[in-house]
């Protein structure tokens, strides 16, 4: 088990996203840390980056993220709540924290 999920929703929020997610490599950390991001069906690029971002990170050994990011495409927009809920199947974590993709984590 994990010390602590991170469950983050997105939607139309890529440049936001990006740096959320960047962040979390300062600030984490010696946590053990899964992140679960769950996008609602955004039309700005967000779904396209976070495919090609899953797949940087499974292919670098040497990244935070690498076998603990799991990203969640929505066909539509679910909503916060419903997007939250789906993410909380595939936590494991003992902690959860749901982050706002807007969120800077400054060590």
């Amino acid at each position: 088990m994990r010390q602590l999920s991170i469950i983050i929703v997105s939607w139309n929020v890529q440049s936001f996203l990006s740096v959320c997610l960047n962040s979390l490599q300062r600030a984490c950390g010696d946590v053990d840390v899964e992140v679960i991001v769950v996008d609602n069906a955004s039309i700005d690029g967000t779904r396209e980056w976070l495919k090609e971002f899953e797949r940087m990170v499974a292919d670098e050994e040497n990244h935070f993220l690498n076998r603990r990011l799991r990203v969640v495409l929505n066909d539509d927009n679910k909503g916060f709540a419903v997007a939250n809920n789906r993410a909380m199947v595939f936590a494991t974590g003992e902690f959860v924290l749901l982050l706002n993709p807007d969120t800077e984590c400054i060590d």
